[in-house]
C-alpha cells in the first residue's frame, strides 16, 4: 500500500499509528500525515521515529557534505530529507491537524550504534566509492555517511494526537 494514499482504508477507525524511519522516504510528507489524521480515531495517537537535521542551508555543513547529503537523499529515496530541518515534522503535524506534540532527541542513544556499524562498514565502503557504486550499497553508504555527518542530524522519536471531537 503507498502511504500517500489511504482511501481505502475506514476513516475515524485506528486507535493509533506507528512510524519508523518512515515520513523521509514521502514525496509529499503532509499528504501522508493527513491521511494519518483521516484514519485515526478522534483521541487517537502518532507515534513517529525519524530523522531531522539541524542546517537550513548547504553553505552551513559546506559543498562536500551537502554533496554527500543530497545523494544520500537521492539513493535513499528519501525526499523529505532535504526539507526535514529542525522543527519540520512539528509544523507539518500541526498543518495536518494534530495536538499535543511531544518530541524527544534519541540521536546520542543511536551514536554507539553508528559508530559500531561503521568499523563494520569501513573497508566495504570505500571499496564501493572507489567504484563508484554508492547508489548500489545505499544502506553501507548511508551507515558510513551518517557517521560521519552526525552531528548534523538528530535522531527523533515525535508524538501527537488527534483532537477529540
Amino acid at each position: 500500500m503507498d502511504y500517500h494514499h489511504f482511501e481505502t482504508l475506514p476513516s475515524e477507525d485506528y486507535d493509533g499509528v506507528r512510524t519508523m524511519e518512515t515520513l523521509v522516504h514521502a514525496t509529499d510528507p503532509l499528504t501522508v500525515l493527513k491521511g494519518f489524521y483521516h484514519i485515526l480515531k478522534p483521541g487517537g495517537h502518532l507515534a513517529m521515529h525519524d530523522y531531522d537535521h539541524f542546517y537550513e542551508l548547504n553553505e552551513v555543513i559546506g559543498t562536500e557534505l551537502a554533496k554527500l547529503m543530497k545523494e544520500l537523499s537521492e539513493y535513499g529515496s528519501m525526499p523529505t530529507w532535504q526539507r526535514a530541518h529542525r522543527w519540520c515534522y512539528n509544523s507539518l503535524l500541526k498543518e495536518a491537524g494534530f495536538v499535543d506534540l511531544k518530541e524527544h532527541d534519541y540521536s546520542e542513544n543511536i551514536r554507539p550504534m553508528l559508530r559500531l556499524f561503521w568499523w563494520l562498514a569501513a573497508i566495504p565502503y570505500y571499496i564501493i566509492v572507489f567504484f563508484h557504486l554508492e547508489k548500489y550499497f545505499v544502506n553501507a553508504i548511508r551507515g558510513a555517511r551518517g557517521c560521519y555527518a552526525q552531528k548534523y542530524w538528530r535522531y527523533v522519536a515525535i508524538s501527537a494526537r488527534k483532537p477529540e471531537v
